[in-house]
């Protein structure tokens, strides 16, 4: 009988973007703490990131081919992930990516972890940025 999950090429395939990401991730949030001093900022972004493509990382090795490895990648990107869900088998054209296990893995990365994870990370960041560094980088008001 024939697996009905993920073949191994393809998990090795996605293990390595997402280390690949994850390496990227730390990357750019060191640089940003170093360049700006914000260490709260960056260090909750950074987390949130990786823990987000370990969740996406579990979902890979741990699916049977019916998706339900992914909800917990799903339940930590919420509210944009029920949003894509529910207007994805609409705004999502077939063509766009490739068939099978590749695509379909591909499709996963792109919208939940980029795309709702990036928003997640946005809000995140303006409500961390404006609740803590608030009074600190701000500009001066313009006199004409």
């Amino acid at each position: 009988m024939h697996p009905v999950g993920l073949s191994l090429g393809s998990r090795i395939v996605a293990t390595s973007v997402v280390v690949v990401s994850a390496v990227a991730t730390v990357v750019t949030c060191s640089r940003g703490i170093r360049h700006t001093g914000r260490v709260g900022v960056y260090g909750a972004l950074g987390a949130c990131l990786n823990i987000l493509l370990l969740l996406f990382l579990l979902g890979v090795w741990r699916d049977d081919g019916y998706g339900w490895a992914f909800i917990p990648m799903m339940t930590a990107t919420l509210p944009w992930s029920a949003m894509v869900t529910s207007v994805s088998t609409i705004s999502i054209p077939s063509w766009w990516f490739p068939s099978g296990a590749i695509g379909s893995i591909l499709v996963n990365y792109i919208v939940y972890v980029i795309l709702c994870g990036g928003a997640n990370c946005l809000v995140l960041y303006f409500m961390v940025s404006r609740l803590f560094y608030r009074g600190r980088f701000e500009s001066h008001r313009l006199r004409l």
